[in-house]
């Protein structure tokens, strides 16, 4: 279950937080499992826990991409995929015979001065890094969702830009209402969607065998979002995912992607998530009445109470206090 405390200063969640450790803590070589968005914030929770308890304080702290993807239990031969890595294969790609080919044309027209000319080498690496960012940002925010009670052994609900260009499917195009709009629309994501099915199809450059100089033997780059998927394919089962297991911690971990969201609350019906958030509004944020709200109230809380509550608990704390 998600238990979520939200606070209006990082210091107010320290108390609670601590209430918990206390709770959950009972073996002292085995840390409770905190998640914080980076070792800045990871080295400050730990400051100021070792100052609570008054001595040495040593909690797991680690990154939520690192947790779930050890959550959904990689083969030896699989790699988180970075920005980095992807950036490279996509320089790589814009080459002069890609860049002939029709789909292809706005790249053209950005990447070479006129149509006899060569590739400007600055503009390719700073596209190629742009794209990269383009294509993790659609994996994560516009993401497939998993519906565990579709069918026998659950199915996706929402189809997200990976299965559908996967598919050979649009996914902007179609979502978009004025003609000519949508024609400039479908000219983008034809390239994107080529690019995309070249790097990550069954046969694509990084879902391939890679030799790494210097490992043992040849890796499969996939990014995070793509891992789950694999996870979810017919066959899988739970074997390929590792949801339940002890409470994990999550701590100012308020800048998230719509995948990681979905994940989260998957896993929390098989283990306790406990939430600690600063929200400057005494009330939650994302349970607050807006002008773009008109069709009601977006509550996380809903059916609370039930088994199926997806957040169990909901506390805020010190909003009467200066």
């Amino acid at each position: 279950m998600l238990h979520l405390t939200f606070a209006p200063d990082a210091s107010h969640l320290i108390p609670p937080l601590a209430d918990l450790v206390r709770v959950l803590w009972t073996d002292p070589f085995r840390s409770p499992l905190f998640i914080v968005p980076n070792d800045a914030v990871g080295k400050w929770l730990k400051l100021r826990l070792m100052e609570t308890f008054g001595g040495i304080i040593d909690p797991s702290v680690r990154t939520i991409e690192k947790v779930l993807w050890d959550a959904l239990r990689p083969d030896a031969d699989m790699e988180l995929l970075r920005k980095g890595a992807l950036q490279q294969a996509v320089c790589a790609m814009l080459d002069e015979e890609r860049l002939r080919d029709e789909r292809y044309g706005p790249l053209r027209k950005y990447l070479c001065d006129n149509e006899s000319s060569a590739i400007d080498p600055v503009k390719r690496v700073q596209l190629a890094g742009e794209i990269a960012r383009l294509l993790l940002e659609y994996e994560y925010n516009r993401p497939e969702v998993w519906d565990p009670d579709r069918g026998p052994g659950g199915g996706w609900r929402v189809a997200g830009v990976g299965l559908s260009w996967l598919d050979g499917s649009a996914y902007f195009a179609g979502r978009v209402r004025d003609e000519g709009a949508r024609e400039r629309a479908e000219e983008n994501e034809r390239w994107q969607r080529d690019m995309y099915a070249e790097l990550f199809g069954r046969d694509g450059l990084l879902c391939g065998s890679i030799v790494v100089p210097g490992e043992a033997g040849a890796l499969r780059f996939l990014t995070l979002p793509q891992l789950y998927r694999l996870r979810h394919e017919t066959g899988a089962g739970e074997d390929g995912r590792a949801f339940d297991g002890p409470p994990m911690l999550l701590f100012l971990l308020s800048k998230i992607s719509h995948f990681h969201r979905n994940m989260l609350l998957e896993m929390s019906r098989k283990r306790d998530i406990h939430v600690f958030l600063v929200n400057p509004c005494a009330e939650f944020w994302e349970d607050v009445d807006t002008a773009r709200g008109g069709r009601g109230r977006r509550r996380w809380t809903f059916a609370r109470g039930t088994a199926d509550a997806p957040v169990a608990t909901m506390r805020g704390d010190d909003y009467d206090g200066e």
